[in-house]
This record gives C-alpha cells, structure tokens and sequence, in this order.
C-alpha cells in the first residue's frame, strides 16, 4: 500500500519462505492472521510461546533512505509478545516488544524502529527461543520517505558529540535468565539497540568470561554442579548457558565491548561489591567459593550475629575484588565500575573493626548508637583504604600491562546519610581523585522503628549534596532516572528537572528492559539532547501512536472485547 511517499506493508504473507506461513496454528510455522483497522487492512505473523519456527524475510525494494515504522500487536493473552528484527545489512538484532501498559489488547502499536537507507535491504523477523516463552506479534511495516534535509539532519545528530551524556547499564543476568543466549550473535544483539544514541558509557555486568576467567560465584552451586533443581526456570537458562557459552570458548565481554566500541560508545565492567551470596532461598545457588570457605571474614552485627556480606575490613577480601578488577581491565574496556548500590553494607562489626575503634577512643562501638557520627565515619576509613588500594593498583596494573589508565566509577546511594550509614565516604573519595565518575542511585537504607537496618527503600536523590562535593573537581556526575519504565514525557520532564540543576549526566539503570519499549525509548534514548528537550513534546503521533483494531480474524473486536469472558 502506498500513499504519498509512504509504504505500507500490511499483508505479511510476503515475507519467505512461504512454507513457513500458515493460515492455522502449527509448532513450526507462523500463523497468518487477517485484521482490519480505519486506516487499512492486513495480515499479521504471529508465532506463540512453544513455536519452534525460523527467520522470517522480505524485499521491499525501496531505493533510499525511509524512517522504518513497525506495527505491534500484543495479543489478547496473558504474557509477554516478543519478536526480533533487523535489516539484511545489520551485524545484530534488536529485539522489542509493545508497550502494553499503555496499549489496549485491540490496539496496534505503531511506533519508530530506525532511519535508514533500505536500497537493496531487506527484512527479516525471528521469534525469541530457547529463554522465556514469549508470543510474537508483528502487524506491519511502515516506510517514509526521508527528504535530503531530513537525511542531513539526521547525520549531523549522529556525529554530535555533545549530547553523549548518558550511562546505560545491563546487569547480564536478565540476558542469561530469560534469553538463555547460544551464540555470539545474542550477546551482540544486547548492544544493537544502543547505536545512534545518546549512551556515552555502557556498563556490563561481570559474571566471568569464556576464556576461563570466573568470577568466584561461578565456582560453587551456581554453575549446577551439585544441584539439578533450580527455583525458577531463568535459573536453569542461566546456569546451562554460561555452561554452554564456556564450552565454546566465547569471550562474550571482549566482544560485546568491541562492538560497542566500534559505535563510539565506552564500556565500563562492573561488579556488585558484595554480591558473594544471596539471602535464602536463592543461598542454594548464588554462593561462592570464596563465601563458603572463609566465614571468618563475613560481616558481623553487634551482638555477633552473621551478617550475609563479606566485610572489606578485611585485606583478603580487598584483595579478591582487585584481582577481579584487574581481570575485567583484559577486556578492553575503558573503566570498571563498582556497584555500591547493592548489597551493602560493607563494614560492621567485625571484630578488628570494634578492636580498632576501642584503641582510638577508648569506647566500645557495639555499646553506643549505631548511628553515632564518630563511629560511622570511622567504618568509612575502611572503605576508603580501600578505594585507595583500588586507585593505585589498578592505575600500576595499566602502566606495567601497556594500557590506558582505567576509569574508576561508583554508583551511591541516595543521599550523605544513607551513604555514610553504608561506610560509603564519597567526598572523600572526591577530593582525593580516587574516582571519576559518581552515579547517584536512589536507594537508602532505612531506620525507623518499624524497619531494620537492613531493609531497603526508593527515596529522592539529594542533587545538591551531590554538586556540592562534585563541584570543582574533576569527578562527572550522573543521576540516575528510576522507575524503569516510564511514558516519554515524565522522562522528559525529569531529565529537564536534572539539567535545570546544572547536573550534566544522566544514567539509565537496567537499561536492557527500557530499550525493548521503542515508544520509551524514542525518548530515553535522545536524553542527552540537553538543550533541546524544553521544545520537544513527548513525540505522540511522530514517533508513536496507537491505531484501534476493529476486525481479527473474521470477528469484530471494536464492540466487545475479544477476551470479555475470559
């Protein structure tokens, strides 16, 4: 269908092989629905869950540059719909799915994919296997033509510099859990989505690498080496394909950084600081060796009592996450980056922590207020050595091995007390150049007399704490944006409200589950266009828009929901 310099590929019964497409509900091929809208008719492709079906392809045979429009169609059942694509000339794939929080079960989706020259490019589809069972639904393809000045433009955005002011991270883990990844292609594919963007570090995850290079978690039950029971299927995913991926001998880090590299973008590995055991039921299988083997150096609560973390009071453990720092600096990345955000605490009171506070004060620490100033800011003094360690073995480790100086950046909890209730001295740790980059996180520990020390809590960030001890020093501060998902316009409204306090950095945390909403991230994805977000609206009927469904199949659904006695 063509109007103007529009394309519309509504009947996907085109795409090949043909063989693959059917009118009915069959394991191995598509099934081919038809629908009707106010606009135009169609028909969609559509695989379930336990589909079992191959890469779909199509020649448009368009000349020129097209903004590609994709039409998603969630389904009327419960679950998530899924589909991957990409063009002919793309290394990787993305992978998306409908907003359904803000799309009814008879709406299609239209929303942006990507500008680009289609001349001689064709489409191909896929369904997500072998991870969570998702259901793929793709109604159609929508093509505009591009003028020359668009095409300049567009260009000229892609080689800004200055609004590359964004951090994404990815945890890994979502990729392994619900994906369950066999090739180098999908760690790839969790990269694609971030080019042309406004992403100016990526940070990934460290769970060890295929070259044999394990982070200690991977040494014990994670791996399933004693255990063939796993609480939940994304456990199981996780577990045999991290098998499957070291059997192969895929070095997915070194190249998910190059790829990244290859589009301008710096990758930061990173760990989470006290991530050697999980609290039950999951103690089964996320617990290391290291934990395991050394409780002497657990963290301690006043009365004695174990406390599920690894104290860094102690050199042993200090000397553990080095050598995991120096490992991940193999890699190629430009920095690593530490995880204070989870797990914490970090220092309690362990005894050569009690013992070192009694000679310096003449007081027991386990008989006054946990939040006595004097003795908090005393915990951090260990936290700091070892930001020092950090600092100066690692910058000796680059300058002997021939490479760049790494940087250092820490992601911190919301505000001065909650930073410096977890031992976390940060304006220290500024002003001694020990970092370069500061990511605040909204997360605080929380004291009250309904809630213990150890439970935790979504607060406001305090932005102005955060300049203050960032102003005039070299440190770059990012804040983060939390929910993870969000509509466009409060992402919008919120990144202004970061600028207007003159903050330069914004991070988007598990960014992984945001750019799988393109109607999200047609906004999240161009945040560091500072100085033009106050003209933007939040990009309805440019980048997205919903278009009610009134024919499925040979039914009307525009009158009563087709699910209404479910």
């Amino acid at each position: 269908m063509e109007k103007d310099q529009t394309v519309i590929i509504s009947d996907l019964r085109k795409f090949e092989p043909h063989s693959a497409i059917s009118e009915t509900l069959q394991k191995y091929t598509w099934r081919a629905l038809e629908y009707e809208t106010d606009e135009f008719s169609g028909c969609m492709l559509i695989a379930w869950q336990d589909s079992d079906v191959p890469e779909l392809s199509y020649k448009p045979g368009l000349i020129g540059w097209y903004a590609i429009y994709l039409g998603l169609w969630q389904g009327t059942e419960e679950g998530y719909s899924q589909i991957n694509i990409r063009l002919s000339g793309d290394k990787a794939r993305i992978q998306v799915c409908p907003d359904e929080a803000n799309l009814a079960p008879t709406e299609i989706e239209e929303v942006l994919w990507k500008y680009s020259d289609m001349t001689d490019q064709d489409v191909k589809i896929s369904h997500p296997e072998g991870g969570s069972p998702t259901t793929s639904c793709i109604a159609y393809l929508k093509f505009v033509l591009l003028s020359k000045k668009e095409i300049e433009q567009i260009q000229k955005d892609r080689e800004r510099k200055d609004t590359r002011r964004l951090v994404a991270t990815h945890d890994i883990h979502g990729l392994f859990y619900y994906k369950n990844p066999h090739t180098i292609d999908d760690f790839l594919d969790e990269i694609e989505p971030y080019r042309y963007s406004d992403v100016e570090k990526l940070h990934l995850e460290y769970w060890g690498g295929g070259d044999g290079k394990d982070y200690p978690r991977q040494n014990g039950l994670f791996y399933g080496k004693d255990k063939i029971i796993f609480p939940r299927d994304g456990d199981r995913c996780l577990a045999e394909s991290m098998m499957r991926i070291k059997s192969k001998g895929i070095n997915y880090y070194k190249e998910m950084t190059q790829y990244a590299q290859s589009m301008g973008i710096k990758v930061y590995l990173s760990l989470r600081m006290n991530a050697f055991a999980a609290d039950a039921p999951w103690d089964t299988i996320f617990v290391t060796e290291f934990y395991k083997d050394k409780p002497h150096l657990r963290c301690r609560y006043k009365d004695g009592s174990e406390i599920e973390r690894m104290s860094y009071a102690f050199k042993e453990v200090q000397d553990c996450v080095i050598d995991m720092f120096k490992i991940m600096a193999d890699y190629g990345c430009e920095g690593i980056s530490m995880l204070y955000n989870r797990c914490f605490p970090y220092v309690m009171y362990e005894e050569v922590v009690v013992k070192a506070f009694m000679d310096k004060t003449g007081t027991d620490p386990r008989n006054i207020d946990e939040n006595d100033k004097e003795w908090l800011l005393f915990k951090a003094t260990f936290l700091t050595d070892f930001m020092r360690r950090v600092r100066v073995e690692l910058d000796e480790y680059c300058k002997n091995t021939g490479r760049c100086k790494l940087a250092i950046s820490v992601l911190t909890l919301a505000n001065e007390k909650q930073n410096v209730f977890a031992a976390l001295d940060v304006e220290s740790w500024i002003k001694e150049g020990l970092v370069d980059d500061v990511i605040a996180y909204p997360m605080a520990l929380i004291k009250s007399n309904k809630l213990s020390s150890s439970q935790t809590n979504i607060v406001p960030i305090d932005i102005d704490y955060y300049k203050r001890i960032t102003d005039g020093s070299d440190c770059k501060l990012y804040i983060e944006i939390l929910p993870r998902r969000m509509k466009p316009e409060t992402y919008r409204q919120r990144a202004m409200e970061i600028y207007n306090k003159g903050i330069n950095g914004i991070c988007l945390w598990d960014t992984y589950s945001r750019h799988l909403l393109l109607r999200q991230w047609t906004m999240a994805s161009r945040l560091g266009h500072k100085d033009e977000l106050a003209s933007w609206d939040d990009g309805c009927g440019i980048y997205f828009r919903n278009i009610p469904v009134k024919r499925l199949g040979s039914y009307r659904v525009d009158i009563f929901p087709p699910h209404w006695g479910l």
